[in-house]
Formats: structure tokens, sequence, C-alpha cells
């Protein structure tokens, strides 16, 4: 008699729902072919999307996972990813100075990481918080359009000119139905 299978831990039943939502081969070609990057640094790219490791009986295709994740990162947050790869080449630059090189970019290189993290996150905060600003504008000037669509078709149709008589016929429509004790306060 076998003992009954208990539920994974979370943390590996996560695991096992990023493993099934990895990026497909095809959308990471694409969008590595889109990066402003050398062939032979896009061929190295794709090769790491090609890892896979095997664990058990499952194929994990960790090399897919890793780039979704860091295409992703790239596209959300711009501005830190310029950042992290200024820290990059500058503490390597000063690691290239003979003799104290290694022990300055040992010490000034977590440093700049760090101020540079901090400099790119504010930016792409303030950007994303202009895009929404933009965006609850653009939906504003689409609304005020549309408006004006309508007012111009209703102009075209001779709307406007009975406006007079149809505001009130509106205002003594509203006035019979108060009268008659049709408004009354909900709530």
């Amino acid at each position: 008699m076998s003992a009954p299978k208990k539920a994974p831990p979370a943390p590996i039943s996560e695991l096992g729902e990023a493993i099934k939502n990895s990026p497909a081969l095809d959308v990471i070609r694409k969008q590595v072919n889109n990066l402003p990057i050398s062939a032979d640094a896009k061929a190295l790219v794709m090769k790491i999307a090609q890892v896979s490791v095997r664990v058990g009986e499952r194929v994990i295709r960790i090399g897919r996972l890793i780039l979704g994740f860091v295409l992703d990162l790239a596209n959300r947050y711009p501005n830190t990813a310029f950042a992290l790869i200024l820290t990059i080449v500058v503490t390597t630059l000063i690691g290239f100075i003979p003799w104290v090189g290694p022990f300055l970019a040992g010490f000034f290189g977590p440093l700049l990481g760090v101020l540079t993290l901090i400099v790119g996150g504010i930016s792409d905060m303030r950007a994303r918080a202009l895009l929404t600003r933009t965006s609850a504008q653009q939906a504003a000037l689409e609304a005020q359009t549309e408006l004006l669509d309508k007012l111009a078709s209703a102009e075209k149709s001779g709307l406007l000119d009975r406006l007079p008589e149809l505001t009130r016929l509106f205002d003594a429509t509203e006035r019979d139905v108060v009268l008659a004790g049709g408004a009354k306060n909900v709530g």
C-alpha cells in the first residue's frame, strides 16, 4: 500500500509555474534580434537561451527562463538596466589601473553600483509616472475629440438649431417628473 502523495511545497510549485510559463524560443529570438548588438553577441545570447538542465525526469530550459527574466527587466526598467551596464563598464575600467585598480574596483564598484541603481530606479519611476499622466491626458483628449465629432454630426443634421426647443422640452419633462413625485432621494 503506497502512502498518499503530499502537495509540493509552495516554492517548488511556483518554480513549476515559472517553468511552464517560460517564453518560447521564437519569442526570445525576436527580442534578441531587435537588440542593438553585433551578430556574434546575438548568437552567443541565443546559445544561452538553448541551455537546458535535466532534473530527475524533467528537462528544464533554464536559459529561456534566465533570458526571459533579463529581457523583461530591461524592457520594464531601461534606465536601471543602463545604470547596471554603466557600473560594470566603469568598474572594469577601474580594475585595469595598474597596481591599485583591483583594490579600487573592489571598493568603488559596489558603491557605484548602488548609486547608479538608485539614479536609474528614480529615472524609471519618473518615466512611468509621466507615462501614466500622459495616458490620462490622452484619454481625456480622445473623449473630447469624440464629443466634438458628435457635436459636428449633430450640427450637420440640424439638431443644434433645435437645441433651445429641446432644452425647454427637457426642462418641462423634468419639472413634470418632480411634480409627480417621481424624483425621490435614494440613499
